[in-house]
């Protein structure tokens, strides 16, 4: 379980959107010297796309594992 969206949000509350992610993750990216690991499904397309965004965007090389590799041929 990816553990993102436990339980609902009040009615004044939101998800955050895969923007808003790729946003956080940008700036972690940028502020954060040295390696920057990212800990997701491989299988969830769009946070997998998110990541890469935030690295191209940031200048960072995107490696990613053996795993993940072999759902994506």
């Amino acid at each position: 379980m990816e553990g993102s969206s436990l339980g609902r949000p009040h009615a004044e509350e939101r998800f955050e959107t895969e923007t808003d992610i790729e946003n956080r993750l940008l700036d972690v990216m940028k502020t954060t010297s040295g390696m920057v690991l990212v800990a997701c499904s491989a299988q969830n397309i769009d946070r997998v796309v998110s990541v890469y965004r935030a690295a191209k965007r940031s200048g960072r090389q995107l490696l990613v594992d053996a795993y993940g590799r072999r759902l994506c041929p």
